[in-house]
């Protein structure tokens, strides 16, 4: 197969992400409907991890729709010259409708979702526990949060993959993930720990709690946690109760728990290969989503600020 000089960037780019995860350069559409799935799948998130990673100027590689559609008929227009079929299937078409929500129409990156803000949901009392529409919203956001979930993650959780562990003297949920995006990279599942949530004044949602809660009240032992639920559903819920407590709810959106998660660890000092590690991130494209804050800023002015460095300090580091 031709992968000489004239290549373009965008196969480049492509071939070098396969040979990271070991698996074939080459898109093979010629099998039944599953087998180009998977495949599609694999250019999905090629082109996912490009549109998140950032060059050494700090800007992303795919930051348009013309970008993206760049980088997407590089790599087709390299497999017909190949003569090899594209039959790709409807996976990208999700992708590419996504992409240009974010990109075509000007739309801002969204923000977020912090622990305060859900605090404020509680104790506006906007969503009750006790509705079992309004506790999936609440599970469904608090698992985002803390245990920095996909929105696809969550909505393919299974009561059999659901075990209660003991970690020292306290329990926790281990949450076994079989259809994520990392082990479709990887090949094997993926686990996150729900813990019981450290309360602080009056505040009671607990993602640990809320999940017991749910499996008990359904009486399931197996299939989807959340069958029937989708994606447009949970989002369009979760807008309406962040504009009920005066939130522009049109910067939120289902990604925005993982952001979340993500910022708070970044924002605590847990270390980067940690929040990595945690968040299931197989590349450096994690600190897309880590906010820069205020708060770290005027810390790290605030360094500078209060140093007492005089220039013999210097001068004697030289002659050392």
């Amino acid at each position: 197969m031709n992968t000489n000089k004239s290549t373009s960037t965008a196969m480049r780019k492509w071939i070098a992400f396969c040979n990271e995860h070991g698996f074939s350069h080459i898109l093979n559409f010629e099998g039944p409907w599953d087998e180009r799935r998977v495949e599609t799948k694999k250019l999905v998130n090629f082109l996912q991890a490009e549109s998140e990673r950032r060059r050494k100027n700090g800007s992303r590689n795919i930051n348009s729709c013309k970008t993206f559609e760049a980088y997407f008929f590089g790599i087709q227009r390299w497999h017909v010259e190949e003569g090899l079929k594209w039959n790709i299937t409807y996976e990208f078409r999700v992708m590419k409708k996504r992409l240009r929500r974010q990109y075509g129409w000007g739309h801002k990156r969204k923000l977020p979702l912090f622990i305060s803000t859900i605090n404020d949901l509680e104790t506006l009392m906007v969503l009750d526990t006790g509705n079992e529409d309004e506790l999936i919203i609440i599970l469904i956001m608090l698992l985002s949060v803390f245990g920095l979930l996909r929105i696809s993650e969550i909505l393919d959780l299974r009561y059999e993959n659901v075990s209660l562990v003991k970690i020292g003297s306290r329990v926790a949920y281990d949450l076994k993930l079989v259809d994520s995006k990392t082990m479709q990279r990887n090949g094997r599942p993926e686990n996150v720990m729900i813990s019981p949530r450290h309360r602080k004044g009056n505040m009671n949602w607990c993602p640990f709690e809320l999940l017991k809660l749910r499996m008990r009240s359904s009486g399931k032992s197996r299939g989807k946690i959340f069958e029937g639920i989708t994606r447009k559903w949970y989002s369009k819920r979760l807008k309406k109760a962040l504009h009920q407590i005066g939130v522009d709810s049109s910067r939120y959106d289902t990604h925005s728990g993982r952001i979340g998660g993500a910022t708070m660890m970044w924002q605590a000092g847990v270390r980067p290969e940690e929040i990595k590690m945690y968040g299931r991130w197989s590349s450096e494209c994690w600190t897309y989503y880590c906010r820069r804050l205020q708060s770290t800023w005027g810390r790290l002015a605030k360094k500078i600020a209060n140093s007492e460095l005089v220039i013999n300090d210097v001068l004697d580091e030289l002659v050392k």
